[in-house]
């Protein structure tokens, strides 16, 4: 886990499947869902006497968050074009009791791939 994240407590479960669709084409359908707790791992630990009652996973409200999405690439000699898109359905967002939030998120790339050949002296 890196250490860019705003909280250190979460899991994530994650579902793919790959289709190929055509010739150098292939779909990626997505599932995810994923909680996340307000564990900081900056913050000091807890007195020993308050182990007992201190959350190891998922201190404070937990996000959770539901994404469906398809993927879809397309590969011709040496030119290729991905994407990736879907909706992050948020439920208690920004760790707000009870707010929810839908975002539409996605992204497209369009890529030239080149080589060069030769013989090893």
């Amino acid at each position: 886990m890196g250490l860019g994240r705003n909280f250190s407590d979460y899991d994530q479960l994650t579902l793919r499947a790959s289709l190929l669709a055509g010739p150098g084409v292939l779909v990626q359908p997505e599932a995810t869902l994923l909680r996340q707790g307000e564990g900081d791992f900056r913050l000091p630990y807890p007195p020993v006497a308050a182990y007992g009652t201190t959350p190891t996973l998922f201190a404070g409200v937990v996000e959770r968050t539901v994404r469906l999405a398809v993927g879809a690439a397309w590969q011709r000699g040496a030119w290729g074009l991905s994407g990736n898109g879907g909706v992050h359905v948020i439920r208690n967002a920004g760790h707000v009791s009870g707010a929810s939030q839908t975002k539409w998120i996605g992204a497209l790339t369009l890529a030239y791939r080149f080589h060069v050949e030769g013989v090893l002296p």
